[in-house]
């Protein structure tokens, strides 16, 4: 009965640490995976957002995370300042993870839009 709690015991701290082993290594493969690449600020939603939600309330739902540059899609929305002016206009239900951009409100006239494009 001690030798299988001793070998359970053991188990499980090699478990523990062989994750622990894998966890430091994928963050620093991945930190040198993006190392010298130009980053960008880009708002990404992490709560569901109800629709007609004021903008202090879906402010709350959106956090600013940084990526590379060359992950960036050409609507994502970058600043606070640019998120305030869409959300003043037409804050629409999202998903959870979904990145908050100019297209999810398609037949809106933008501040940041010439007149004719899309």
């Amino acid at each position: 009965m001690k030798r299988r709690v001793l070998g359970l015991v053991a188990a499980v701290v090699l478990a523990g640490v062989g994750t622990a082993a894998l966890v430091a290594y994928v963050r620093s493969a991945r930190a040198d995976a993006v190392a010298g690449e130009e980053q960008a600020q880009i708002l990404v939603v992490v709560d569901d957002i109800a629709q007609g939600a004021q903008a202090s309330e879906v402010r709350g739902g959106l956090n600013l995370v940084s990526v590379p540059v060359r992950l960036v899609a050409a609507d994502a929305l970058t600043s606070w300042e640019a998120f305030d002016a869409l959300a003043a206009q037409d804050p629409t239900l999202v998903a959870a993870g979904d990145l908050w951009s100019r297209s999810r409100h398609p037949g809106r006239r933008h501040p940041w839009r010439s007149p004719g494009s899309r």
